[in-house]
C-alpha cells in the first residue's frame, strides 16, 4: 500500500491594478497675497495723489479769479479746498500705516508716525475750518472791502484766527512730509518722494511769504508735491505685507 504525498495546491494571486484614474502628483499652489491688498494700494495712490492735485486746482482758482473776491471763482476755489483737505487727511491715515508697515517698527518710530499722522489730520481739519468760514464770508459780502466786516466778528473769537488761520494749517504739511520721510528711510516708499516733497513744501513757503511777484513759487511748489505723492503712490509697500 503505498501512501501518496498530496501537496497543497499553489495558487498564484496576481494583484489587479487598482481602479479609477491613476494618481497624479499635484503640486500645492501657495496662496497669494490677500485680495484686499490691491483695493488698500488703491485706495493708497489714490488718496496720495487726488489730495495735492484738487489742491492745485484750488489754487490756481485762486489765481484765475478768487484773488478779486466774492464771485465763482472764489466759492470753487475754497469747495476745491475742502476736498482737497479732507483727502490729506485720508492719505496721512493711509501713509500712516505704510510707513509703519513691514518689519515690525520700533517704538519710537511708532510714536513719531503716529505724532505726524495726529497732526496731519489736525491741520486738514484746520484747513476745512478756514475754508468753511471763507466760504460763509464769500456768501455774505458782496465786495471785496465789504468781506472784511464779515471776516471781523469771527476773527475776534478766541482762538480762531490763531488756529484756523495759522497754527493749524501748517500742520497738515509738517505731518505728511514727517510721514513721507518715515516712510522713505524704512523703505516703504522711494526715497525721491520725501526730497521732493520737502522741497516742494519750502516753494510753497516761499510763494507765500515773499513779495507778489514771486507767488508763482508756491504753484511751483503744490506741482512738486503732487510728483513727490505720486510718486510714493507709485512705489508704496503694502503695509502688512512688504516686498
Amino acid at each position: 500500500m503505498t501512501s501518496a504525498w498530496t501537496s497543497a495546491p499553489t495558487v498564484s494571486a496576481t494583484v489587479a491594478p487598482p481602479s479609477g484614474p491613476p494618481a497624479v502628483a499635484t503640486r500645492r499652489r501657495t496662496a497669494g497675497p490677500p485680495p484686499e491688498r490691491g483695493a488698500r494700494h488703491r485706495r493708497l495712490a489714490v488718496a496720495l495723489v487726488a489730495a495735492p492735485a484738487v489742491w492745485l486746482v484750488a489754487w490756481t482758482l485762486m489765481r484765475v479769479d478768487g484773488s478779486r473776491g466774492p464771485g465763482w471763482g472764489w466759492t470753487a476755489a475754497h469747495v476745491a479746498f475742502l476736498v482737497a483737505s479732507t483727502t490729506y487727511a485720508v492719505a496721512a491715515v493711509l501713509l500712516a500705516r505704510t510707513a509703519s508697515g513691514g518689519p515690525t517698527p520700533a517704538p519710537a518710530v511708532r510714536l513719531v508716525v503716529g505724532a505726524a499722522c495726529t497732526a496731519a489730520v489736525a491741520g486738514a481739519a484746520a484747513f476745512v475750518g478756514q475754508a468753511a468760514i471763507d466760504l460763509y464770508v464769500g456768501a455774505h459780502a458782496a465786495t471785496r472791502d465789504a468781506m472784511h466786516d464779515v471776516y471781523a466778528p469771527i476773527l475776534a473769537v478766541p482762538g480762531v484766527e490763531t488756529w484756523l488761520f495759522g497754527v493749524g494749517p501748517s500742520l497738515l504739511f509738517a505731518g505728511v512730509f514727517v510721514l513721507v520721510l518715515v516712510a522713505a528711510l524704512r523703505r516703504r516708499v522711494p526715497g525721491a518722494a520725501a526730497w521732493l516733497f520737502g522741497v516742494g513744501n519750502l516753494a510753497q513757503v516761499a510763494g507765500r511769504t515773499l513779495p507778489p511777484r514771486f507767488v508763482a513759487l508756491e504753484g511751483v511748489g503744490i506741482g512738486l508735491e503732487v510728483l513727490a505723492l505720486g510718486v510714493a503712490a507709485a512705489g508704496a509697500h503694502d503695509p502688512r505685507h512688504g516686498r
